[in-house]
């Protein structure tokens, strides 16, 4: 089913211009192998060396078809340090966190990382 949604995705990101064919070609085809649950936009940046707002593009164009849905975590702008908790909504996130490392307050207005969870549904 993942294939079907990915020539869907193929055609609209090209129709919308966001990306040469090659470089529609070799995201799709990363993302049709990808064994992980989460993807990162640089991740895209460093594969394919396409700019940041590229990727977000392209997979924000995949959210729209299926494909992924966003996921979000949280990064100590202090300690420059994951927090290793992923949330499927902005609506999960508690109110008040702090840094399990540092003990900084975690600023949500620039403390929260856009990721991609790729959906698998075969």
């Amino acid at each position: 089913m993942l294939s079907e949604q990915l020539l869907i995705a193929h055609k609209d990101i090209l129709d919308k211009n966001i990306c040469s064919e090659k470089e529609v070609e070799d995201v799709i085809g990363f993302i049709e192998s990808f064994k992980g649950i989460y993807l990162y936009p640089r991740v895209l940046r460093r594969k394919f060396n396409i700019d940041m707002a590229k990727a977000y593009e392209i997979l924000n164009e995949l959210v729209k078809i299926g494909v992924l849905q966003l996921a979000f975590e949280i990064y100590c702008s202090d300690c420059d340090k994951f927090q290793n908790v992923v949330y499927d909504s902005l609506n999960e996130i508690p109110k008040n966190i702090t840094c399990e490392y540092c003990g900084h307050d975690i600023d949500f207005n620039k403390d929260i990382i856009v990721i991609y969870k790729v959906n698998r549904n075969e």
